[in-house]
């Protein structure tokens, strides 16, 4: 396979469609916190996830077969050519839309077993140092979890938006990766950099912001009409109203524009998000709901001092909005 153009998992999932024989398959391990249930051995083109059932967290939890339609050809090395370039391998493409998809912490390891199409049929163990295999982020903080929502159960039944991943154009496809990529660093680091986190959410927006709207707009605008646009349903749990963000397009167009604004100071003069902004939420339901906003008149800490008109959404809620946005664009985009 020569330099591409589009994801390798796209192209090999094309392949595999146009009628190409598979030529090996390469299994990797995949590590996440999160406690899956199911697991997809058709509907998912040349790609399956094996369920490990593990009873460790640091033991892999999946495992993704990968069988190849794609030979790998010498590229011309006379010039830049890094149009489908992400930072990974296709096994990382895979692991970043189980990550967006489902909403959970997960990677994928180096390649452990091989299959040859003219050899063993058991397959053989391999290393194949491509990458180090992750380390799964630290444990909750005395204040609880930033991002609860990663942890518990999670049904690999939930992914058919994965199944129509072969449908988008090839360049929907390389910013569905990239967004993927990026939503997968920034909640894989939630609970430990959470400043971080912020800022690569907001960027995991902009990568389908600029795919929905091309045009140069301001991306300030471009950012926020965005998530306008394709704004999800309310969560199916929320705490008590003195805690709710209002669910308007109105309040939520001033609070992603102060989204914006904080990305921006982060980048450009050294200055973290707030950090009322970076804390786990406070429980404030019957049900032991979070708090969508800074429910107090104000918050002081590390040293300063924030009201609340200045706190205007916390990370757990931001992050049900980017990642549903971004599927809901991805199904009209299937739709279309």
């Amino acid at each position: 396979m020569k330099t591409t153009t589009a994801p390798i998992s796209y192209l090999n999932w094309q392949a595999m469609l146009s009628g190409e024989p598979w030529l090996e398959i390469y299994e990797y391990p995949l590590f996440t916190d999160a406690y899956i249930i199911g697991e997809i051995t058709q509907e998912l083109g040349p790609y399956q996830i094996l369920n490990n059932v593990p009873m460790d967290s640091g033991r892999p939890a999946l495992i993704l077969r990968s069988q190849k339609h794609i030979k790998f050809e010498i590229p011309d090395m006379n010039e830049t050519q890094a149009a489908a370039y992400h930072g990974g391998y296709e096994q990382d493409e895979i692991a970043a839309l189980l990550s967006l998809c489902l909403g959970i912490r997960i990677k994928a390891g180096s390649a452990n077993r091989i299959f040859s199409n003219s050899g063993d049929p058991k397959g053989r163990p391999i290393t194949l140092h491509t990458s180090r295999d992750p380390i799964l982020p630290i444990s909750r903080s005395s204040q609880g979890y930033i991002l609860k929502s990663a942890l518990g159960e999670h049904s690999l039944a939930d992914i058919h938006l994965f199944q129509t991943f072969y449908r988008l154009s090839q360049e929907q496809a390389n910013s569905v990766i990239r967004a993927a990529r990026l939503y997968q660093d920034a909640i894989w680091i939630v609970e430990s950099a959470p400043e971080l986190s912020w800022i690569m959410l907001v960027s995991t927006v902009e990568v389908i912001a600029n795919q929905w709207r091309p045009p140069k707009i301001r991306v300030k605008q471009k950012f926020i009409d965005f998530l306008l646009e394709f704004l999800p349903k309310p969560p199916a749990e929320r705490p008590y109203l003195f805690a709710q963000h209002l669910w308007e397009k109105d309040a939520f167009s001033e609070t992603f524009s102060s989204i914006y604004k904080y990305r921006s100071r982060a980048l450009h003069d050294g200055s973290p998000f707030p950090a009322p902004m970076c804390s786990p939420p406070m429980p404030a339901g019957e049900k032991g709901e979070f708090e969508e906003i800074l429910s107090a008149l104000s918050a002081s800490m590390k040293g300063s001092v924030w009201a609340a008109k200045d706190i205007p959404i916390t990370l757990h809620t931001f992050e049900y909005i980017a990642r549903n946005a971004i599927l809901n664009w991805w199904q009209e985009m299937v739709k279309a």
